[in-house]
C-alpha cells in the first residue's frame, strides 16, 4: 500500500495534465468556500472509508471523480507524515510533510495531526503558495482522520477555527 502502482499514477497525472489549465482558470475566478472544502472533505472521507485507499486516491486524483472543484483538492498524509495524495500539487506525493513551517515558524500539519488525533476533526491556518495569485497567502483547511490516513481540503483565506 505504501506507492500507487505507477501505471494508475500515471494515467491520473495524464488526465491531471489535460484538464488542468481550463481547470486552473475556472478555479481562479470562482474560488471555494470554508463551508465547501468542509463538505467535500467529509464526501471524500467517507469515499474512503467505502472504498479504501487503492480505489479512493486515485479516484482523489482524477479531475473527472468529482474531487476537484475549482481551487478546492483532496489531499491525503498519514500519521508519520507522508503525503499520499494532492489533488493540485501531485509533486509533493510521497513527501514527508511534518516539516513544513508556517513563517511564524508553526510545524502546520504535525500541529493538525495533534488537533485531529484529539478531535476527529479540525481547521488548521497556515501559510500556502496559491497557483491563482503566484504568491504566498494564508490559507485554511479542514482536516479529518480515517482510520490511519488524514483527509484534508483547504481555501485560500482564514476561518474561524
Amino acid at each position: 500500500m505504501r506507492k500507487l502502482s505507477t501505471v494508475a499514477l500515471g494515467f491520473v497525472l495524464v488526465l491531471m495534465l489535460v484538464a488542468g489549465s481550463a481547470r486552473a482558470e475556472e478555479s481562479c475566478r470562482h474560488p471555494g468556500t470554508p463551508e465547501e472544502a468542509k463538505a467535500l472533505a467529509e464526501r471524500a472521507a467517507e469515499h474512503l472509508r467505502r472504498y479504501g485507499p487503492e480505489t479512493a486516491f486515485p479516484g482523489f486524483l482524477d479531475p473527472t471523480a468529482g474531487f476537484m472543484e475549482r481551487d478546492l483538492y483532496v489531499f491525503v498524509f498519514d500519521q508519520d507524515g507522508l503525503m499520499w495524495v494532492n489533488g493540485r500539487f501531485p509533486e509533493l506525493i510521497g513527501s514527508n510533510v511534518f516539516g513544513t513551517q508556517a513563517p511564524d515558524g508553526r510545524f502546520v500539519f504535525f500541529d493538525g495531526l495533534e488537533k485531529v488525533l484529539r478531535h476527529g476533526r479540525t481547521w488548521i491556518q497556515y501559510t500556502w503558495y496559491n497557483p491563482c495569485t503566484q504568491k504566498l497567502q494564508p490559507k485554511a483547511s479542514f482536516l479529518m482522520k480515517v482510520g490511519p490516513f488524514i483527509v484534508g481540503v483547504g481555501v485560500y483565506g482564514m476561518v474561524g477555527a
